[in-house]
């Protein structure tokens, strides 16, 4: 169970990290992809892709199995990019708020 309990978990947080980098800070997810240094193997990662996936496969963990299944991870899958979307207006209005955790957060991923 625990190796299971660690797979929902991995994908869960591989889910979360890909729509929070997608949606908040796409300029950071496309400068990955367009870099001519390896800057890291995210590089070769399609976001979305790899999200929609995520969610997925936590939203088919067998209903007897602690946390799972979930009809909230199906529709991330099925609408991640939508809440990238929707991500996307929550970062404008951080941007126009100066939010200050969010400028310095900003700073350090975008330069």
């Amino acid at each position: 169970a625990d190796s299971l309990e660690r797979e929902r978990t991995v994908h869960k947080h591989i889910g979360d990290y890909t729509l929070f980098m997608a949606g908040v800070f796409p300029e950071f997810v496309r400068r990955l992809r367009t870099s001519k240094v390896l800057i890291s193997a995210d590089a070769f990662l399609d976001y979305v892709q790899v999200g929609k996936r995520s969610y997925r496969i936590v939203s088919e963990f067998p209903s007897d199995f602690p946390g799972g299944p979930s009809p909230l991870f199906r529709k991330l899958s099925e609408n991640f990019e939508l809440c990238v979307f929707g991500l996307g207006y929550v970062r404008g209005d951080l941007d126009r708020l100066r939010d200050p955790t969010f400028q310095h957060a900003k700073g350090r991923l975008l330069g």
